[in-house]
């Protein structure tokens, strides 16, 4: 029966029209429906998809092309550690491709496991 923020009713009220019993005591009155004002469902549907919103900023993250010849870092899932490795190809699983690793062989991974090698021109 706690009160969403900026709202001033509870998901119950919302859902059930009127206040579930609880142990804190009330009137009767407000265990009876009352119906909640459609404006307050939409303020609410207008806060999440604001809140969605700024979640979706800061979590929207661009996938990297990786092309075949190209000098990446491999990080080996289970150890946590990055490797030297070289793009082979892509294969027909999303975001996979096959690496060249230094030292493990030849393997596939996931573009999470993988960052582009920046290397100094100068």
């Amino acid at each position: 029966n706690s009160p969403i923020s900026k709202l001033e009713v509870s998901p119950s009220q919302l859902l059930n029209s009127r206040n579930l019993r609880s142990k804190i005591p009330m009137k009767q009155e407000l265990l009876k429906p009352n119906v909640v004002k459609y404006s307050v469902y939409t303020e609410m549907m207008n806060e999440q998809k604001e809140q969605k919103s700024y979640y979706d900023r800061r979590t929207l993250k661009r996938e990297e092309n990786f092309v075949a010849g190209e000098q990446v870092w491999v990080q080996d899932p289970s150890e946590k550690l990055w490797y030297n490795g070289k793009i082979i190809g892509k294969l027909q699983q999303p975001r996979s491709y096959l690496v060249s690793i230094d030292n493990k062989g030849i393997k596939r991974r996931n573009a999470v496991f993988l960052k582009k090698m920046h290397t100094n021109t100068t």
